[in-house]
């Protein structure tokens, strides 16, 4: 359909005829979006030696930020802080590990002796999961509740562990530089690996998504699990336990493409819990399975898995577990919080890992040391790093050695067990998710929206684009364009017209593919926007010019207007790969700054694309705009920003500071006809002059008009508008346009 009219008005006649059987079929749900600041910040404390070393940064939860977060479906989380120094913006989505029919009880000794089975509420936590806004291969989980924070960030090759732990701060921390200081035994699994693991000897070079698969999980549990590790808190146990499945569903998801949720979960109040078994992992397993498998039939599942808070040695699982008789694991020596690398707390475990692990036995994936990609677990360590089914936190490193997701082989092992398996793992149905969409385009340039990219099956179910209006709030006209999109998605083409200003909006329609079908809908802005004019100064000459600067120990860009540069050069482009050594012709490998300065040059009008790559910190202005921020403590780490050119040459200023260790900086442009490319030589230009036009706005006369364009941007610089030549707006530019005046 491409007239809105028709999907707004149109009854759904199965539905109405259906509706009070399925009183949630049919429903049209609007998807809450936000940007907000982070709701966690650098706690501003004096930090211990041993926050310190660990490289822990200790963070402040703002409760009335998380209160406004708790009812949004997507939000956008700004500068959430990952190392001193250094913030990432966040695009994160609602996750729930529960459905409506998941059922949540407590086992409760009443006064006459009996147990009794209490029903409870649902996890009372913010579940958020997502990606690192500008960083392709990133994952993000984050559980977030009156008490603190658990989660996970994986940002290119970097691994961020989110942790609250009780008398202690929230605390995040990078696990290459604190990891030794987290704990796992030594042989934490027991589980023994096939002679012929399924899948084995087919491994896949890139992670290519098999059939969505939404697997139902039961959680069993122990008193020692809510009574010792939770003091005998419910709402902790709980939350806890949602905070550890929406992180492994994260992770599974992404590499697997499988969907987990709890269709059960029970915890004890009472000693007398039915589990007698505590000689080891394989007994207490064994007890687990038998007693489900004669007792709770009626739990709906497709994996029973058992947390434990005894002491039984670590994981054990069967291998393969699914669809069958020994659909059971059991992780114990739970740990109750994410790690925190403190020194005297290196007796703790990292659940998420042994967790993770158990399952992925249960979906056919071996140890890697038995099937020949890695080790570690033989005392080899030559293959480093691990992976969620080695054994290479046995190597020096400890737990900096692992990865959290799953080596290509243990891919094929699993998607192999999954194609061969007669279980029938298509999930239940459930609303799609539609994200509002923003962009940015001049109202004389049309543009292709890729409105389904960020959109949410709830499920299993794939989704489309069934309605939108066919004509916007300002009354530009949007069209469907058929499988032009990625994937062969439809994409929407929104074709503006000159009357249109600010911000115009549109509404469309997704559905999925459910028996009874369930649609969302969601509103695209489009902010309209007008190119930046060009400069275009006379006599500039090729080659940018760089500026150095000797620094003291920073971890942010300094102001360079109040330093004095210690050299200066001319260089053909900005490329300029990490190295220990000296940065560039600095005379300097550490506490170096720098900035580069003069003209870049665009041959077509529209919006560009400027990507900073930079170790540590950088900024790149166009005039006085900031396009890119990539500032802070960081290994070699891309950050982009867009904007609109008219065609020609426009100033341009990258700032650069590097701390210690190594030091880099590569600017790239994508744009009108240019791919993603070091932006080349031939665009760059220093020196020149402008000589602008005092009749600013074009009307063949010099004014009150172009004087109140002077006096609005009096004391700033602005090569636009400068008219004697030093940048800054002032006395002398108002000279020039007295001289000029015509009224």
């Amino acid at each position: 359909m491409t007239d809105s009219t028709n999907w707004k008005t149109m009854p759904l006649i199965i539905i109405t005829a259906l509706g009070m059987l399925l009183p949630l079929v049919g429903t049209r749900a609007m998807a809450s979006s936000e940007v907000l600041q982070s709701p966690l910040n650098r706690l501003d404390m004096r930090r211990s030696t041993k926050l310190e070393v660990a490289g822990v940064v200790p963070l402040q939860l703002d409760r009335e930020q998380l209160d406004r977060i708790r009812d949004l479906e997507h939000v956008t989380l700004l500068d959430f802080p990952v190392e001193f120094g250094q913030s990432l913006d966040l695009h994160l989505h609602r996750r729930e590990i529960t459905r409506p029919w998941s059922r949540i009880v407590s086992m409760r000794k009443t006064r006459d002796g009996r147990i009794k089975e209490v029903p409870l509420d649902a996890p009372d936590i913010v579940l958020l999961g997502g990606t690192v806004i500008g960083v392709e291969d990133s994952l993000v989980s984050l559980a977030i509740d009156d008490t603190g924070v658990q989660g996970y960030m994986k940002v290119g090759t970097h691994q961020y562990i989110v942790a609250t732990k009780p008398g202690f701060p929230p605390m995040i921390y990078r696990t290459d530089l604190a990891g030794h200081l987290v704990d796992l035994a030594e042989h934490f699994c027991s589980t023994p690996d096939p002679a012929d693991p399924v899948g084995h000897g087919t491994a896949t070079a890139s992670l290519v998504p098999g059939e969505c698969r939404e697997i139902s999980i039961a959680l069993e549990t122990d008193y020692e699990l809510l009574g010792n590790v939770f003091g005998g808190n419910v709402t902790a146990t709980l939350n806890y336990l949602a905070a550890l499945m929406s992180a492994i569903n994260e992770i599974y998801v992404e590499q697997l493409n499988v969907h987990m949720y709890a269709s059960y979960i029970r915890l004890w109040e009472t000693p007398d819990d039915p589990w007698t078994q505590d000689g080891g992992t394989g007994d207490q397993l064994g007890e687990f399975r038998n007693y489900w498998a004669a007792n709770m039939n009626s739990v709906q599942r497709d994996l029973a898995h058992f947390i434990s808070g005894r002491s039984l040695g670590g994981g054990v699982a069967w291998l393969p577990g699914l669809c069958g008789d020994f659909a059971y694991a059991l992780s114990a020596n739970i740990n109750g919080s994410f790690p925190i690398p403190i020194e005297d707390l290196n007796d703790q475990n990292w659940d998420l890992m042994v967790v993770a692990h158990e399952f992925g036995h249960n979906f056919g994936a071996p140890h890697t040391h038995s099937i020949g990609v890695d080790g570690c677990g033989n005392n080899d360590c030559s293959q480093l790093p691990g992976t969620i089914m080695s054994y290479c936190h046995l190597c020096s490193g400890g737990l900096s050695n692992i990865l959290l997701e799953f080596h290509p082989t243990n891919r094929d092992n699993m998607w192999a067990l999954l194609d061969s398996v007669d279980c029938d793992y298509g999930g239940f149905s459930g609303p799609p998710l539609a994200v509002n969409d923003t962009v940015t385009t001049t109202n004389d340039t049309g543009i292709l929206l890729d409105v389904l990219r960020n959109d949410i099956e709830a499920n299993c179910e794939p989704i489309t684009l069934v309605g939108f209006d066919s004509t916007s709030s300002q009354g530009a006209t949007i069209s469907l364009s058929e499988g032009s999109g990625p994937d062969g998605r439809d994409q929407l083409l929104y074709e503006p017209n000159t009357s249109i200003s600010g911000t115009d909006t549109f509404e469309y329609v997704i559905r999925n593919a459910a028996l009874f079908p369930q649609e969302a809908s969601a509103t695209v802005s489009v902010d309209i926007d007008s190119f930046r004019p060009a400069e275009n100064p006379t006599g500039d000459t090729p080659g940018i010019r760089v500026d150095y600067y000797q620094l003291e120990p920073l971890s942010v860009l300094p102001d360079f207007d109040t330093l004095t540069p210690i050299g200066d050069e001319i260089q053909p482009e900005v490329d300029f790969s990490s190295t220990g050594g000296e940065f560039i012709n600095s005379g300097l490998s550490d506490d170096v700054g720098a900035v580069f300065s003069g003209w870049i040059t665009v041959d077509t009008p529209g919006f560009w694309t400027f990507y900073l790559e930079s170790d540590d910190g950088s900024r790149l202005l166009i005039g006085d705009e900031v396009v890119v921020d990539n500032d802070g403590l960081h290994p070699m780490q891309e950050r982009q920003g867009d904007i609109g050119l008219e065609a020609g040459t426009h100033a341009i200023r990258i700032e650069f500071f590097e701390r210690g260790g190594g030091a880099g900086i590569i600017a790239r442009w994508a744009g009108e006809g240019v791919s993603k490319q070091v932006i080349p030589a031939s665009a760059w230009s220093h020196g020149g002059e402008i000589i602008a036009d005092p009749d600013f706005n074009d009307d063949g006369r010099v004014d009150g008009e172009d004087l109140g364009v002077l006096l609005g941007a009096w004391g700033t610089k602005n090569a636009i508008i400068d008219l004697d030549g030093n940048l800054l707006i002032d006395g002398g530019d108002l000279g020039v346009l007295l001289g000029a005046w015509t009224g």
